[in-house]
């Protein structure tokens, strides 16, 4: 006769038993589903668009498979594109240039002008296709009205020298009646003694937050919106010499260009954080991701002596 403990052991191995039959066919479903998957490289398309350029230029790649074997940059390339923009009207051929692996023309054989509307199209000898259209921003009556900037020198009582601060930052204008997104830059120039003559020297200034620098309207006080403050560092050998030169670039953007460097960012502040949530990058791509974006440019500077 079979004891108490034995029966409950039986049972529990036809329980196991039961669920090993239901899980498996679950298991082997799921199986199927990720051969079904598609793993073919998605194209990429980045281009953004200005009168101030003195290019067209259109940058194509694929993606990496998510899945398989690690596509090299040269496989990655998408050479003998068919790649077009046009106004409507005119409509231009960009050319593939190797050495820097772009697709690209002159700016003066197509008028760009604010409030205009341009089409991209993207055709690859693989059957892929891409299209997009962006307008470019007006930039009347938006003006940069002024730039503040401090110098400050740090002691540090564990080394032997003084280190140089430089902040910058700036107001504008800000048109009304209309959204307006805004990306915000800012550098200093000066000279640097090297033999036989000094050169002219760029710094880039750069935010304390790294995406501080995109402004939309919403937070303008009577029409007036402000940078973030912009920080260059210098070193044991002294300050920047005088006369050196700030440069306030505020870059007028449409909403394409604003949204993908903002979902970028946002995508680099969380990199390599496992517990944050994925962020996916902005596009406005048809039939490929990507964006076409556009920005006029405005400019203010600022002499030190």
């Amino acid at each position: 006769m079979k004891t108490t403990a034995s029966i409950k052991h039986t049972i529990w191995q036809l329980l196991l038993l039961l669920l090993t039959t239901l899980v498996l066919p679950a298991c082997e479903e799921d199986v199927t589903n990720i051969k079904n998957l598609d793993l073919t490289p998605k194209l990429v398309v980045t281009s953004f668009i200005s009168p101030q350029d003195s290019f067209l230029v259109v940058r194509l790649q694929t993606t990496q498979p998510a899945i398989g074997k690690t596509l090299s940059d040269e496989q990655r390339k998408v050479k003998n594109a068919s790649v077009t923009i046009s106004d409507g009207n005119t409509t231009v051929a960009l050319a593939y240039d190797e050495g820097m692996n772009r697709y690209q023309t002159e700016a003066s054989n197509l008028v760009l002008a604010p409030g205009r509307t341009y089409t991209l199209k993207v055709n690859t000898p693989a059957g892929g296709s891409a299209e997009a259209s962006c307008i470019i921003p007006d930039p009347a009556n938006i003006q940069i009205t002024e730039i503040n900037f401090t110098s400050l020198k740090e002691s540090n009582e564990f080394q032997q020298h003084d280190f140089y601060r430089y902040e910058l930052n700036y107001t504008w204008r800000d048109a009304p009646g209309v959204t307006n997104y805004y990306h915000a830059l800012a550098f200093m120039k000066y000279k640097v003694n090297i033999w036989p003559e000094p050169v002219d020297h760029l710094s880039d200034l750069y935010p304390v937050q790294s995406d501080a620098n995109f402004v939309r309207d919403e937070s303008a006080v009577n029409n007036m919106l402000h940078s973030p403050t912009f920080t260059l560092y210098g070193n044991q050998e002294g300050p920047v010499p005088k006369p050196y030169y700030l440069h306030a670039y505020l870059m007028v953007t449409d909403k394409h260009y604003y949204m993908y460097h903002k979902s970028l960012m946002e995508q680099q502040q969380i990199d390599g954080n496992p517990f944050a949530e994925a962020k996916f990058i902005y596009s406005n791509m048809v039939g490929a991701l990507g964006v076409f974006g556009a920005y006029y440019r405005l400019e203010a500077s600022k002499e030190i002596n």
